[in-house]
């Protein structure tokens, strides 16, 4: 069950945050789609992810990873997630491209 998938996720990577992913889980057995600027991610894509996140070195200070897909400048825009000023989205605009794991 999608609630015990995400116990041992939890449990393996407690500090990993997940976007949505497609084919499977809660977004595809509740009929969640995307919002605009958001992409699920793939079985594979999420896989990969998953391994490259568990291979890789924690950093002591760096924020935790966050798995996710999205075009920000498209999806900051959703009023109906985000005010216009939300300081939670506040240096996108000026953000560089983040590199994908795995490319």
């Amino acid at each position: 069950t999608y609630a015990a998938a995400n116990a041992f996720v939890d449990a393996v990577m407690p500090s990993v945050q997940w976007g949505g992913w497609a084919e499977v889980g809660m977004a595809e057995d509740l009929g969640i789609n995307p919002l605009p600027g958001e992409r699920f991610l793939s079985v594979a894509e999420g896989l990969q992810c998953l391994g490259e996140v568990m291979d890789s070195k924690p950093v002591v200070g760096r924020q935790p990873p966050c798995i996710v897909d999205v075009n920000w400048h498209i999806f900051k825009k959703n009023s109906t997630l985000f005010a216009p000023e939300e300081p939670l989205l506040a240096g996108v605009a000026a953000a560089p491209e983040v590199p994908v794991l795995g490319t």
